[in-house]
């Protein structure tokens, strides 16, 4: 809605500048030129926005997870080529969990040599066990999720943009447990 607003204002005051000099000699055509250039403008950004927005195509999820799986095929055949390489590693890594499938993620991360001083590797291995200890805390398995949230916060480089995230939600897990504890209790 803002935007269209905006694209009437806009069109407003496009019609006044380009009809302003032609009022003078032909009142009745500026007057109605001032009312019709906004209103065919409008109409014709209402048009496009429509039409644009039914005719985008979009890809569906399983579009996307097909692609995602592409990708993971390509960069598993290249990691055979290169099995040390960081860069496949990562972006390996990086594919597998976007696919939720953490656990590869993080043995692929663990299987090279030296990951404890790769900055970028320890970045997405921190990345995997809280996308995981969030995983196990959306199926209400706590313990698991303080376990993996735990482990996040143990690889995370000092710089990582996420670790108030990741304290904030092992705060939010125990609030859970306890809950979950006390309801259990409750039916004892």
């Amino acid at each position: 809605m803002t935007i269209l607003v905006i694209a009437a204002i806009l069109s407003g005051l496009c019609a006044l500048i380009l009809v302003a000099p032609s009022m003078q000699t032909h009142p009745k055509t500026g007057f109605a030129l001032m009312w019709l250039i906004p209103i065919c403008s409008i109409a014709l950004f209402m048009g496009v926005t429509y039409y644009g927005s039914q005719h985008t195509p979009t890809r569906s999820p399983s579009q996307k997870n097909e692609q995602i799986q592409k990708e993971i095929t390509y960069e598993e055949s290249a990691l055979k080529n290169a099995p040390n390489n960081k860069d496949i590693i990562l972006k390996l890594a990086g594919l597998y969990v976007a696919i939720e499938e953490y656990d590869k993620a993080i043995s692929i991360i663990k299987g090279y040599d030296g990951y404890n001083d790769e900055h970028d590797l320890l970045l997405m291995l921190s990345t995997a066990y809280f996308s995981k200890g969030l995983l196990m805390a959306e199926r209400k398995e706590y313990d698991s999720a303080k376990h993996y949230l735990h482990l996040a916060v143990t690889f995370a480089p000092s710089d990582a943009p996420f670790t108030d995230d990741i304290h904030y939600f092992i705060k939010k897990v125990e609030e859970a447990a306890d809950q979950q504890d006390r309801e259990d209790h409750n039916f004892e």
